[in-house]
């Protein structure tokens, strides 16, 4: 794996002068109240003590596999209790974790772990990813024996995780974080962590970086996490079981907040910008806290904490340890109020990408005041105010942020552009009454003017993960151009509104449960839907919506759908045939 070292600088060791360790930290609080629970999931709780012996055992085992410093693990695990101990146990043997969704499609994972040079992968499926014979390991099923003394990191500078991004060349890349980054990150955000008796929540994906935020700080903290189980309804970690959660602005849009005073007492709102309206909803009666950063400067570089003072319409100020620049194109700083591309140095800028040095030479840049430090360049347009806060101001180039997953549109159409039929397409991004979704344009070949729309959805579904796959495709014979030669988004935003002009048929459905979908279909999305064909993605739908449209399902059919059985039955007819089935299923009490 070829990712180049750099000095730590500015990063946060432990009080006594040691190497900030997380996993020891879960260690000093097994050892003084062994009994607390550190982890709910959906498979069940590790106490403490329980949670620090499985942590112990796996990296035992990771050692006697040969994994150590700069050395990569795949967790091929769902958000279970023991992908936290793998994460610890990883840590523990000093070794870089590489989080693989099971989620994500087989195609992407096997690029990940070729990328990444995954070493073992910790998994409860006896598969391999790719063609490489790679040593295998059953969280499950490690023995529990004595303690074991594993190393630990060993070093500041020493990897802890890789995260993989949305490519702008088409494929994923990875961003590796130090030990030392992450140190300085858990110190920073301390005031965070759940009070005494108290528990923090993580309703994130264990692909993104959020969810690393939203599992250490309560643990490093002796609280305990609640991991939400996506089958289930997410949205009751929201509704007073926990007192710390982070979630995107997409989310909380979508939900209404506890009364003021009520749990949760901190909310953080991260991986997109968040609306004025929303910040006011979500902030009253509560600490809320708008945090900022890219993946590439360790999950959090500036916040705007309520509790501070601040005015969470803003980005904030930048963390401990932590410097902010404002650059104009030629690296000369801008005026207050003025526009400018944000740059990030200090002890949270990650060593770079994967085994692209041109790129992390291009993003990581020397600090042009000579003073030796790389600073990242964040892509992002801010205006710095009079007080020092920042205002976020839009992207310098087209990246897209959707429902809090950052997007590069190349990457889109690099996979659309490999199926059979496809000619062109061009990714962007749409705004709907349900929120911002991706849009795809597609330019069929003409010798294949037959390419389904639903072939391509799929196509896409086998090669990318679900937050890249577009939720309304068109078809258009040419992709519109600007006088520069560029495709032009905004003419492509227009033929997609005009292809869903006229006048809405009456819906034609055939039984009362078909009846019922669409009523809930209708309120969630805010738009009508108009038969049994109608295909929830197409409408607009995404993960957020679907969250709100199965638990109202579950409200008023008393049985318990799932999440993917609303995504495996896509339209009207399919899902209303899987309910039915369900109610019947349960009648005759099966």
């Amino acid at each position: 794996m070829d990712i180049a070292r750099t000095e730590a600088r500015d990063a946060a060791p432990t009080p006594d002068g040691g190497l900030f360790d997380p996993t020891r930290a879960v260690a000093e609080h097994a050892a003084q109240a062994p009994d607390i629970v550190a982890v709910r999931a959906y498979d069940g709780t590790y106490t403490f003590d329980e949670l620090n012996r499985r942590a112990d055992a796996i990296a035992a085992e990771l050692l006697r596999l040969g994994a150590g410093p700069e050395t990569t693990v795949g967790a091929h695990l769902d958000r279970s209790r023991d992908l936290v101990a793998t994460l610890l146990g990883i840590w523990r043997a000093g070794a870089v974790f590489v989080a693989l969704d099971p989620a994500h499609p087989s195609a992407r994972l096997a690029a990940v772990v070729e990328d990444a040079e995954v070493a073992v992968l910790v998994t409860r499926q006896d598969t391999q990813i790719t063609g490489r014979s790679i040593p295998l390991l059953d969280p499950g099923s490690v023995p529990r024996g004595e303690d074991v003394a594993a190393p630990g990191p060993s070093a500041l500078q020493s990897l802890a995780y890789v995260v993989y991004t949305s490519g702008t060349t088409g494929e994923p890349k990875g961003v590796g974080i130090t030990y030392g980054n992450l140190a300085n990150l858990l110190a920073a955000v301390t005031t965070l962590a759940p009070a005494e008796g108290q528990e923090g929540g993580n309703i994130l994906a264990p692909s993104f970086d959020g969810w690393l935020w939203s599992t250490l700080i309560p643990l490093v903290n002796g609280r305990g996490v609640v991991l939400a189980d996506p089958r289930n309804d997410e949205r009751a970690l929201l509704r007073g079981e926990v007192a710390f959660v982070t979630a995107t602005p997409s989310f909380l849009a979508a939900n209404e907040p506890a009364a003021a005073g009520a749990s949760p007492h901190t909310v953080v709102s991260a991986g997109e910008p968040c609306a004025p309206d929303l910040a006011a909803r979500w902030s009253a009666g509560r600490r809320f806290v708008n945090a900022y950063g890219p993946t590439e400067t360790t999950i959090c570089a500036t916040w705007a904490d309520s509790a501070a003072g601040d005015d969470p319409v803003t980005i904030g100020h930048p963390l401990p340890n932590y410097r902010v620049q404002v650059f104009d194109d030629r690296l000369r700083p801008v005026a207050d109020g003025q526009v400018g591309e944000l740059y990030i140095s200090g002890a949270g800028v990650g060593r770079g990408y994967v085994n692209r040095p041109g790129v992390t030479a291009a993003r990581f840049r020397p600090d042009p005041s000579g003073n030796g430090e790389r600073m990242y360049r964040t892509g992002d347009l801010v205006r710095r105010r009079a007080d020092g806060a920042l205002e976020f101001a839009g992207r310098a180039d087209g990246q897209l942020k959707i429902r809090g997953f950052r997007v590069e549109p190349g990457e889109i159409e690099t996979a659309a552009r490999a199926l059979q039929g496809v000619r062109a397409a061009a990714a962007f991004a749409s705004t709907t009454p349900a929120g911002t979704v991706l849009a795809l344009a597609v330019v069929a070949d003409k010798d294949n003017a037959q390419v389904a729309q639903e072939a391509v959805r799929e196509g896409l579904r086998a090669a990318l993960p679900e937050h890249l796959v577009p939720s309304r495709i068109f078809f258009t014979e040419q992709l519109p151009r600007t006088v520069a030669g560029k495709t032009d988004l905004a003419e492509l935003v227009r033929l997609l509104e005009a292809k869903g002009d006229g006048i809405a048929p009456e819906p034609d459905l055939a039984t009362p449960t078909q009846r019922l979908v669409v009523r809930i279909w209708s309120e969630a999305l805010d738009v009508p839907v108009h038969s049994a064909d109608s295909d929830f993605f197409e409408l607009g739908g995404h993960s957020l919506v679907a969250t709100r449209v199965v638990a109202t399902l579950r409200k008023e059919t008393g049985v318990r759908l799932t999440m993917r059985q609303l995504f495996a039955n896509r339209t009207v007819g399919e899902l209303a045939a899987a309910l039915d089935a369900l109610i019947a299923k349960q009648q005759a009490g099966v």
